[in-house]
């Protein structure tokens, strides 16, 4: 059995609705190719022992007995997503705590079923959708072009979306800048730590770009590589000779060539860069909503934190304020579903930030956000600038 990377905690006045819930989110799991193992749904007598707080964490509160509060304040506390269940709209004064009653509510009924739409709030949530598992190989392709290779073909097949030098940029592109670009927008990096890796400078830039800006990277130590804590979040897989098929000195004199290495070693490989990925995506989305939620707080507002992901402040200015946090580069796709979903809601008439982490994001991009500013109905706000601008109540 695997370590569970992502968690549902299952609150309130539980019943058969979570069995469609459960049937419909696994099925989609097979659909996507994601281990089921990977997922842990704790109830609410299993939280205190179960519960991981470093990996993505839903909550699924079902209404009824309103009076049952049991977690809840240390769940909002945490800026948690949390979605209401009710058996209808109408019925959410009667069935929610007063809360979580300003939460969006989705209504499962005979005739009002939003199973699915709850299924696919959840993959929102942990990003389980395809153009946003993003993972960056990095390595010395004189020692790991090989394992890089397999390793893609691995990852690919897995669902995930990744970053390879050799395949993923485009032709007549500044090869140095796409780099840069994509491990910021990267979940982890998956660094080949072969004998020569470090006597490479471009190799010795990626590593340190990561440090820099915080990019969660797992280490891939070739036998006799020696594990040296150079980055704020690292994780380690050790190799040995049993990882590897021949044992024999390769044509440039190092062992351990990466084309040998064993499919059981790759499969572990990957393993491992979904759990680090969940730790990652984790740790970001924690670091925007949490930043921010605790500015609007010492700026006197009152922020929720809504079932997409979103956090609403009903009281700012005239019509509210809808801020919805962007987890890697801030492209116009993912603004144009953001805005989506906050159109759908009471707060469609508010005023809208997108906020983000600038680190590691190109010049370019950045002057390209201030344009869109320009242009769309919706404000990019860097991270570090939200407690300024919020202190203008």
């Amino acid at each position: 059995m695997s370590e569970n990377y992502y968690q549902i905690i299952v609150l309130g006045t539980v019943d058969e609705r979570l069995t469609s819930i459960k049937e419909s989110f696994f099925s989609r799991l097979k659909d996507f190719n994601i281990n089921p193992d990977f997922i842990k749904f704790i109830h609410s007598a299993d939280y205190a022992t179960s519960r991981d707080a470093k990996y993505p964490t839903i909550v699924i509160y079902f209404g009824g007995d309103k009076s049952n509060r049991l977690h809840l304040s240390d769940l909002i506390e945490e800026s948690l997503v949390i979605i209401p269940v009710v058996k209808s709209n109408e019925l959410v004064p009667i069935e929610l705590p007063d809360e979580i009653s300003h939460i969006n509510a989705l209504p499962i009924n005979e005739t009002s079923n939003n199973t699915e739409r709850l299924v696919s709030i959840i993959f929102e949530n942990f990003r389980f959708l395809r153009k946003e598992r993003k993972v960056f190989i990095s390595y010395r392709r004189i020692d790991a072009q090989g394992a890089a290779d397999k390793l893609y073909d691995l990852l690919d097949a897995n669902g995930f979306d990744v970053f390879l030098d050799t395949r993923s940029v485009p032709p007549a592109q500044n090869f140095q800048d796409q780099l840069w670009h994509r491990m910021t927008d990267s979940d982890a990096v998956i660094l080949l730590d072969t004998p020569r890796f470090r006597t490479s400078r471009w190799t010795k830039d990626e590593l340190m770009f990561a440090n820099e800006n915080n990019i969660h990277i797992l280490h891939i130590l070739w036998p006799q590589q020696k594990e040296e804590n150079i980055a704020s979040f690292n994780s380690f897989i050790k190799l040995s000779p049993k990882d590897f098929r021949m044992k024999s000195l390769s044509r440039t004199g190092i062992p351990y060539t990466g084309k040998n290495i064993t499919s059981k070693t790759l499969k572990n490989i990957v393993l491992k860069t979904e759990q680090l990925r969940a730790r990652a995506i984790s740790l970001r989305y924690k670091y925007l909503v949490d930043n921010f939620c605790d500015a609007a707080r010492d700026a006197g507002y009152d922020p929720s934190v809504q079932i997409d992901q979103w956090i609403s402040i009903a009281d700012w200015k005239t019509n509210g304020l809808a801020v919805i946090p962007a987890i890697g580069v801030p492209t116009a796709d993912r603004i144009n579903d953001i805005y989506n979903a906050v159109e759908d809601s009471k707060f469609k008439d508010s005023e809208k930030w997108i906020i983000y982490d600038n680190r590691g994001i190109l010049k370019q991009w950045l002057e390209h956000l201030d344009w869109l500013d320009d242009h769309l109905p919706i404000k990019a706000v860097n991270m570090t600038k939200a407690p300024s601008l919020l202190e203008t109540k």
